[in-house]
């Protein structure tokens, strides 16, 4: 059979080539996306959430946001550190007793519905959440911390679960009224954990949320040895070992290292800051000066002078302010009431990595 050499044939043959050229690469991309997403989902499980990362008692409608992480030089503790947005410290307990917290890691699966040790409250009643997990291994911890004041009462569940409405004062009802079940707490909780999607890129979903009415509660993940090489992720290392051999842990160091110390820091930051400021502003003061000497009519030069000085004169009282709060807490000394009314308990629930990464994928 003779060829088709015809020039219209030759270009519906390059077109073809090129379709299925097109078509192999888009499958082969589809592929190695597909890789990629599965990879960045299992690093991301095996990561805490990154600090920065926003969270929110629903029920209580408080905002808090992790702001550091902590471990010491012997590896004797994991710390997390949550902020409580200034405006919501009143609308969740003071103490940490008033607080339930949850824990789940592949390591804890033989010890599911059993305590564990484990210190949560707040500095100084109305500061910040911190968390401390004694002896840690290289897991990731899914934690909750769960209001006990605004657990649901039997009646308020019932409503929810009959499609009712919720009256607002069902919503805050009395702790010792309620009756929601532990399994019935930690099924809504493992729910959420086996739900979390591991494969959304937005930073805004590394929180894990409780989809429930009848909690307020919020979820995070931490651990030591984080897949993610990034200082959204990194463990601080504090000084010294926070955890005796006896199993005491020393509030004092801590208090000195990561609030007063870390607070110290940051206002030597400012000051630097503030100082280098300064030095520009007084050079050009004393530019401007010099100038007005042989043109003292110039009107323009004098009122960036003026300008100049009053903005050097706010930057010489902010120094002096910062000077005087330094003083003030580097004097102040550690007192145990700053760390009371401690959660000396934390309650096992099940983790299963797997059918969490199966989920996600969904």
């Amino acid at each position: 059979m003779r060829k088709d050499k015809s020039p219209r044939t030759k270009v519906i043959s390059r077109y073809n080539a090129m379709f299925v050229a097109g078509a192999l690469l888009a499958a082969i991309g589809g592929v190695w996306m597909g890789v990629g997403n599965t990879q960045y989902a299992s690093m991301l499980m095996r990561s805490s959430s990154p600090i920065g990362t926003q969270m929110q008692f629903k029920r209580s409608n408080a905002q808090v946001k992790i702001v550091n992480l902590y471990t010491d030089e012997s590896n004797s503790v994991l710390i997390a550190r949550l902020h409580i947005e200034d405006s919501d410290g009143l609308k969740i307990p003071a103490k940490g007793t008033d607080y339930r917290v949850f824990v789940a890691s592949s390591g804890l699966n033989g010890h599911v519905g059993q305590e564990i040790p484990v210190l949560f409250g707040r500095y100084a009643a109305n500061g910040d959440f911190y968390l401390v997990i004694p002896k840690p291994t290289q897991d990731v911890y899914n934690v909750y911390i769960m209001n006990k004041n605004f657990v649901a009462t039997e009646q308020l569940s019932n409503q929810i679960k009959d499609g009712g409405s919720q009256s607002s004062n069902s919503k805050t009802a009395n702790p010792s009224d309620n009756n929601l079940s532990d399994a019935d707490i930690q099924n809504i909780l493992r729910t959420s954990m086996n739900n979390f999607n591991y494969r959304d890129t937005d930073a805004k979903s590394k929180s894990v949320e409780v989809q429930s009415d009848l909690l307020d509660v919020i979820g995070f993940r931490i651990t030591m040895n984080p897949a993610i090489n990034s200082d959204a992720y990194k463990v601080q290392t504090l000084k010294g070992t926070l955890l005796s051999n006896d199993g005491q842990f020393n509030f004092e160091e801590f208090y000195n290292q990561a609030f007063k110390g870390a607070l110290k820091e940051d206002l030597d930051s400012q000051y630097a800051s503030l100082n280098n400021q300064k030095e520009l502003l007084t050079k050009r003061v004393a530019d401007l000066t010099e100038r007005l000497k042989s043109d003292s009519t110039n009107t323009t030069i004098k009122g960036q002078l003026n300008s100049i000085q009053s903005d050097l004169d706010s930057v010489n009282a902010k120094l002096v302010e910062l000077a005087n709060t330094y003083s003030s807490y580097d004097s102040t000394a550690f007192d145990k009431s700053l760390f009371k009314n401690v959660n000396q308990k934390a309650t096992v629930i099940g983790s299963n990595e797997v059918e969490q990464l199966n989920r996600s994928g969904k």
